[in-house]
């Protein structure tokens, strides 16, 4: 079934269903080799997003055990950031082509491609190669589906709307700290809360499809800006340091160019970003939050009152 709570079923089988067909193709992706490497990494650490975004939605009820799930499900997903990070090293190269032809010259880009894949085989081969580093994941995210049966979900939608404001509120404000410190690490901050929201809301959006679906999409969008101006970040540092390291094996002048223009990709993709954020994020969180519970409540009338016998 698809990532979205059932306002027809009973709330508490509905969000441990959720939580544990997550988990699952977690694990699917991690331990089953079909598809590349770099769509098995994202799926994996994906799914745990969303768990991950359901926990801290429902927390309220059982903080301890939430938390303490959150927090081994982002280890996990973070021992798997190194392969990540080295996997969009050449689609990041692809997108400053992309952005603009007099960003990167063709004589830039190739020089730097072939540079980026000599330097990448040593980067994810060996003990700390891929296969070790999924192995670890699929464990640690298996003895968290394991320990599922002792979550005490909760039944109470009330507790679910107080999370789903929290998540509203820390979107909201990331947002306010990235446009005034304009840093790398307050983006980052803000993408975080923003992928956060949005799977919340995914997740809620049979409250009223129709109005949540587009809701939803922006929010994705949003992410995948978000998500463009991280990788532009981790690409300029991976540059630098490789080169430092002598991992990378490019002329100054190159390196200099490809950094120019990544600088200036991330700076759109920011401004670009910071438009849509202020539009999501517009309304106060009890005022958003308020209006999702009620559309919550009157799809469950409705679907109770489906269900009644005709006559």
């Amino acid at each position: 079934m698809a990532f979205r709570l059932d306002p027809a079923l009973p709330l508490r089988p509905e969000i441990v269903r959720a939580a544990r067909e997550q988990i699952e193709t977690a694990i699917a992706a991690s331990t089953k080799d079909r598809g590349s490497l770099k769509q098995r990494i994202h799926e994996a650490r994906t799914r745990c997003k969303k768990v991950r975004a359901l926990l801290k939605l429902v927390r309220r009820e059982d903080e301890g055990w939430c938390s303490r799930e959150n927090r081994r499900l982002g280890d996990a997903a973070r021992a798997l950031s190194p392969l990540r990070d080295t996997a969009v090293m050449l689609d990041t190269l692809k997108l400053l082509r992309g952005a603009g032809r007099d960003r990167l010259s063709s004589r830039i880009h190739e020089a730097m491609r072939t540079a980026l894949a000599a330097s990448r085989g040593a980067t994810v081969s060996g003990r700390t190669g891929a296969p070790p580093r999924l192995r670890a994941f699929a464990k640690e995210v298996r003895m968290t589906l394991h320990r599922l049966d002792r979550w005490r979900a909760p039944d109470d939608f009330g507790v679910v709307v107080a999370g789903l404001r929290r998540g509203y509120a820390r979107g909201r404000s990331a947002l306010r700290t990235a446009r005034k410190r304009n840093s790398a690490v307050a983006f980052h901050e803000w993408r975080k809360a923003a992928k956060a929201y949005c799977y919340q809301c995914q997740a809620l959006r049979g409250a009223w499809p129709s109005a949540m679906k587009p809701l939803v999409k922006e929010l994705s969008e949003l992410g995948d800006q978000l998500g463009l101006e991280h990788d532009l970040s981790v690409f300029r540092e991976q540059l630098k340091a490789r080169h430092e390291e002598s991992g990378l094996k490019i002329h100054h002048v190159i390196l200099a160019e490809t950094l120019r223009a990544a600088a200036a990709c991330r700076r759109e993709l920011r401004t670009r970003a910071l438009a849509c954020g202020e539009r999501l994020f517009a309304e106060k969180p009890k005022a958003v939050a308020a209006r999702i519970s009620r559309w919550w409540r009157l799809a469950r009338r409705e679907a109770a009152q489906a269900a009644l016998p005709a006559g």
